[in-house]
């Protein structure tokens, strides 16, 4: 269980630095694509937000991976959306072609980190709480 508490602390690390990053610098990737910048950045301070607290989340998950289990559930589900939704960015042009690599960095490997935990791990044994 020692590797997968490891995996979870850098997996909350890895989106505590991308959402404060994200939030100190929310108009930069969009001026170093030469596009224009948000016109509705609550969206996207939001979505940052989130990202925050995730990683708030994996760390939980690294301290007691079982017992947190379904917070990694949550991640596989929007490390998964978020790969599917910057696929089909890129494929709309709503993304530049300099973020081609974003999904497979940022959000496959996680997904199938997330997965692989899922697949290879059982849940914690139930146990009611103490009176």
């Amino acid at each position: 269980m020692a590797g997968w508490k490891r995996f979870f602390l850098i997996a909350g690390l890895f989106n505590l630095f991308g959402g404060t990053m994200g939030l100190l610098t929310l108009n930069r990737p969009y001026l170093e694509a030469g596009m224009p910048t948000p016109n509705y950045p609550f969206a996207f301070q939001l979505l940052l937000t989130a990202v925050l607290i995730f990683g708030v989340g994996f760390l939980m998950v690294s301290r007691d991976p079982q017992r947190h289990r379904g917070i990694v559930w949550l991640g596989l589900m929007a490390k998964s959306a978020g790969f599917v939704f910057s696929l089909w960015a890129l494929h709309t042009g709503q993304l530049p072609e300099s973020a081609r690599p974003q999904p497979f960095i940022v959000d496959l490997p996680w997904a199938v980190g997330f997965a692989l935990f899922l697949w290879r791990t059982e849940p914690a044994p139930f146990s009611s709480p103490s009176p």
